[in-house]
């Protein structure tokens, strides 16, 4: 299968500038994205991203799938939400 894009924003802790990034991983990685725990979820897009250093100052990660999903999909530690 091709790779799998998805949009992915990461919240901070701290008032920053949101992140906002287009992300391509395999589907390999798609498929440990896609049914992994949210502290996963947020380490595998930081490894993509290259900014593993951020960790500690994220709250919580949005998400869309790009290809053919229209779901928006909400992350935070303490519950797990879907907006359609």
């Amino acid at each position: 299968m091709d790779n799998v894009k998805i949009v992915a924003r990461c919240i901070y802790r701290k008032p920053v500038t949101p992140s906002c990034d287009i992300i391509d991983m395999d589907f390999e990685t798609w498929r440990e994205f896609l049914y992994a725990k949210e502290d996963r979820r947020i380490e595998i897009v930081l490894k993509l991203l290259g900014h593993e250093n951020l960790r500690d100052y994220i709250r919580e990660l949005a998400w869309i799938p790009l290809d053919g999903q229209t779901k928006v999909i909400v992350n935070d530690k303490n519950e797990n939400k879907e907006d359609k």
